[in-house]
């Protein structure tokens, strides 16, 4: 998507932005399956280590979801609007939102 976006940039009303949450997703990503690596690998003994693992790895999986349906969001922010463009953008923004609840609803209990 990124490639698509630097070859284009004019097409979308805000390719930087678009860029910007995409990486932040993709390195997010990335994080995610590195700390889950390290807590697969703590030792028995280890809980304490293993825990502050699989909480970085729930976090960056989390910032990740929210920082990707958003990218796509604003990337289909349309120049000259019509209603299924800005319908497909509100869809995008519902599920950023509902991942935002997904993820708080669990300390507000």
């Amino acid at each position: 998507m990124i490639s698509v976006i630097l070859q284009a940039p004019a097409a979308l009303r805000f390719p930087d932005w678009t860029i910007l949450l995409l990486i932040v997703a993709a390195v997010c990503f990335v994080f995610t399956v590195q700390a889950t690596i390290h807590a697969r690998h703590a030792d028995e003994d280890q809980v304490v280590a293993r825990e502050r693992w699989i909480n970085r790895s729930r976090w960056t999986y989390n910032v990740a979801i929210v920082a990707f349906w958003t990218g796509v969001g604003i990337a289909m922010v349309p120049v000259n609007g019509s209603p299924v463009r800005w319908a497909a953008v509100a869809f995008a923004v519902c599920a950023a939102l509902l991942e935002i609840a997904w993820i708080a609803a669990p300390s507000l209990v």
